[in-house]
């Protein structure tokens, strides 16, 4: 979510009802652990304002997403049908990015994980791989067609 590029192009294609969410350790960068991008906060709201006239409608954790639990996040938005997964890039973070994510979505709902194939993060597939091949999950992705 570097400065808010891709949420931005998100927020401005959700609808007027839905709240979006961002997380970010932003000024915290000791718990950016795989260094995978240097989040600030005034540059993020800044673009935001700029690009999507305001922040009615976002609400921010500046936190490391594993701190957080479903509960906080659905509190404050609500359940979504988007989410875009691009925080740290560790494996075990990427893992319980997909669980949170995989807890805030509406039936049909979608998630995007970036850097997926990007070489220079392969912990984001190790991750992911580690998501999907969990007790549980194989079974739920065979019973959808």
């Amino acid at each position: 979510m570097h400065h808010g590029r891709l949420f931005i192009l998100l927020y401005l294609l959700s609808a007027p009802e839905e709240r979006a969410f961002a997380v970010d350790v932003f000024s915290d960068q000791t718990r950016n652990v795989d260094e995978s991008g240097r989040g600030n906060e005034a540059i993020f709201l800044s673009n935001l304002f700029r690009h999507a006239g305001g922040s009615e409608r976002v609400e921010l954790f500046a936190c490391d997403s594993n701190q957080l639990r479903p509960e906080d996040i659905k509190s404050r938005v609500g359940r979504c049908r988007l989410i875009s997964v691009d925080g740290g890039h560790t494996a075990d973070t990427t893992e319980n990015d997909l669980r949170l994510a995989d807890a805030l979505l509406i039936e049909g709902g979608v998630c995007i994980l970036d850097d997926y194939f990007n070489p220079m993060w392969p912990d984001v597939s190790s991750g992911a791989a580690r998501y999907f091949l969990s007790p549980g999950m194989a079974a739920s992705v065979s019973d959808h067609p």
